[in-house]
């Protein structure tokens, strides 16, 4: 039998003294419309404390960012649910070591745009859901980053996970934690970038 959670029940046969066969299998589901809180929308605000070299090369880099989301879900597999995410970062700053000679710390203002993101809730039927989530977008400084051989618009790369607890039945609370990296693409004369460690947190309304 079809549940709710879009699992079939195990379906038994027994015959004379033979042990019982049980099969079970997940449905896929595209979700429409007609789907309750199929649209999501967020406030969120993360920080990098400190920074580390792998794609990057700027060290004891920190980012503070405010922004606003919208999430729409669009496929449920057996028990996880897909979401395609759409941030708009409305505030940003980073501050970092200067790079020109004669100063000893930067720091930028900006904003951006995320139009490539997708998240991935497990158990997605219960209160406390564990999620992974992708996002690709961009960034524009006030100034070129890091000085005035680098760009003013920047590329963004997320990858993390975290938890989302479910409030009630319209808002839940999301904490994470995400690797992120800033770079200008090797379109400056320099191209340092930051990987950071990102954590952050989302108010969602249904």
């Amino acid at each position: 039998m079809l549940t709710a959670s879009g699992y079939t029940q195990p379906v038994s046969e027994s015959s004379g003294g033979d042990s019982s066969i049980e099969t079970s299998m997940q449905t896929i589901q595209w979700l429409g419309g007609s789907y309750q809180g199929v649209n999501e929308f967020s406030f969120w605000g993360g920080y990098a404390f400190d920074s580390f070299r792998l794609w990057g090369k700027t060290p004891d880099a920190t980012i503070g960012q405010l922004g606003l989301g919208y999430n729409r879900k669009f496929l449920k597999i057996g028990n996880q649910l897909f979401k395609y995410r759409f941030s708009l970062n409305l505030f940003s700053k980073i501050t970092y070591p200067e790079f020109e000679p004669g100063r000893n710390r930067a720091s930028l203002s900006g904003f951006g745009i995320t139009p490539l993101g997708l998240r991935i809730n497990f158990v997605s039927d219960k209160q406390l859901q564990p999620f992974v989530d992708f996002s690709g977008g961009m960034i524009v400084f006030d100034e070129p980053f890091p000085d005035s051989r680098g760009k003013k618009f920047n590329y963004t790369l997320g990858l993390g996970g975290g938890l989302e607890y479910m409030v009630n039945s319209g808002a839940s609370l999301s904490f994470g934690y995400r690797y992120f990296h800033i770079s200008n693409g090797e379109r400056g004369q320099v191209n340092p970038g930051i990987d950071s460690s990102f954590f952050f947190f989302a108010l969602t309304i249904f």
